[in-house]
């Protein structure tokens, strides 16, 4: 079995590389204007999965820069369909990493089975990603993974809530203003765990041709749990200000996942202290 990887130099990659270093079957798709091409060729017979993991993660920088966002994030799909389209490849699956906020803000848990309820730039262009790779893959008998994925986090990670608070306390550790108001929930995902899901599913011979999958760890925190547990020394307030693009809750159902994977999910407090630990190290 071959793997091909887009968004090499993505967050996602980075650890996906370093989870089986010693892996000879993994191979780079780079982006040339609308199609991907191989860094190194390999046997035409041989199975493949692909990973679609490029792509750009902020909801702020796609309003900012609707246009580039559109390029990494949809039109990097079309072009990853092209390339397929051009290749006489025996495609056993395809995983795309898309985004829990395809479904938008709910008073529950989201399931993988609710509807398309988009509210930022960055979820609709994720959206329509998922829409074209569905009728695509259904089209072309390819069995197609689409993992939601709800907040990641881990060494290297360079954008989001817990990169964006360890810069404010470095800069000034003894009291700080943040957005909002400390209520708001986000179900985290360590890196390293998503890694291990992945190549789970790479490796699993029973998935359906589609199959929808939440990637969070089902163990919510509130921002104000997060904060106290990096800012134990810092008086830290609230500016009760919000922006409608970042929801309240977001919480996965788990049910699905947890009948899938078959090992434990790093607990929050270890996973967020090696982050804090690369963190200091930068």
């Amino acid at each position: 079995m071959k793997i091909l990887l887009t968004g090499k130099r993505s967050f996602f990659c980075k650890h996906f590389i370093n989870f089986d270093k010693k892996n000879k079957n993994i191979f780079f798709l780079k982006r040339l204007k609308n199609n991907y091409y191989l860094e190194k060729d390999f046997d035409k017979g041989d199975r493949i999965s692909i990973v679609h993991a490029s792509g750009t993660s902020s909801v702020i920088n796609s309003q900012n820069n609707p246009s580039f966002d559109f390029d990494k994030n949809f039109l990097s799909t079309l072009s990853l369909i092209n390339f397929i389209s051009n290749k006489n490849y025996k495609i056993d699956k395809l995983i795309y990493l898309s985004t829990a906020s395809v479904c938008g803000e709910k008073r529950n848990k989201i399931k993988e089975t609710d509807k398309y309820n988009p509210k930022s730039i960055y979820s609709f262009h994720k959206m329509y990603s998922e829409i074209f790779l569905r009728d695509f893959c259904k089209k072309n008998k390819i069995n197609l993974v689409i993992l939601r994925i709800f907040s990641l986090y881990g060494e290297g990670k360079k954008n989001q809530f817990i990169w964006d608070l360890l810069n404010k306390l470095n800069k000034d550790g003894s009291k700080i203003t943040l957005f909002g108001s400390g209520k708001e929930i986000r179900d985290y995902l360590y890196i390293k765990d998503a890694v291990k899901v992945v190549f789970s599913l790479i490796n699993n011979k029973k998935l359906p041709q589609e199959y929808i999958l939440n990637l969070a760890s089902g163990s919510p925190k509130s921002i104000n749990e997060i904060v106290k547990f990096f800012s134990k020394n810092t008086m830290v307030l609230f500016s009760n200000e919000f922006n409608s693009l970042f929801p309240n809750k977001m919480i996965s159902d788990n049910s699905k996942l947890n009948k899938f994977k078959d090992f434990e999910f790093t607990k929050f407090e270890i996973g967020a202290k090696n982050y804090q630990n690369w963190f200091n190290k930068q």
